[in-house]
Formats: C-alpha cells, structure tokens, sequence
C-alpha cells in the first residue's frame, strides 16, 4: 500500500504539471496545439516534446501524418514554458 501511494504522488505531479490547448483548427488542415509544462521541473523540451507528440497522434488518428509550419517556445514569469505548432496533416507513409 505505502508504494502505490508513492506511485500516486509521482504520478499526479508529473501528469499535472502540464496542461495542453487541444488541437485548434485556424483554417481547413491548418491546426494549432500549445503545451504549457511546469519550468521548475521541465524545460522547452520537453513542452516542445508534448506539443509534437499531441500533433503527430491527432494526424495519424486521421491516416496521415504531420508537417510542421512554425514552432514557437517561450518561458513565461509565472514559472510556465510554453511550446507552440502550426501544423498540417498531410498524406505520407507513416
């Protein structure tokens, strides 16, 4: 019982300490997707890791795969990076 506890803790901390817009469409096969992550534990890597990830499986949920645009990342004061993509979902193998 005392480890699942633990499991718990490090759990909730880590799924908690990121939160995502969803993908937004702006335009027909133009979306958006932007990660926030905690800076005190994880930098723009791993927000730009989440933000990709998003993106890739919204386009493979779809039969396709992705093709980034734009990429912007930034850290802000109130202890949060952020990680931003303007993607298409274009045919492709996968």
């Amino acid at each position: 019982m005392k480890y699942f506890f633990i499991i718990f803790i490090c759990g909730f901390f880590l799924v908690s300490c990121s939160t995502s817009s969803g993908v937004m469409e702006y335009s027909p096969n133009i979306y958006s997707v932007s990660v926030d992550v905690d800076s005190e534990f994880y930098g723009v890597g791993t927000a730009q890791k989440k933000t990709f990830e998003e993106a890739k499986a919204f386009c493979e949920s779809n039969g396709r795969v992705i093709s980034i645009q734009s990429v912007d990342n930034n850290t802000n004061s109130f202890g949060y990076t952020n990680s931003s993509i303007v993607f298409q979902c274009i045919e492709g193998k996968q």
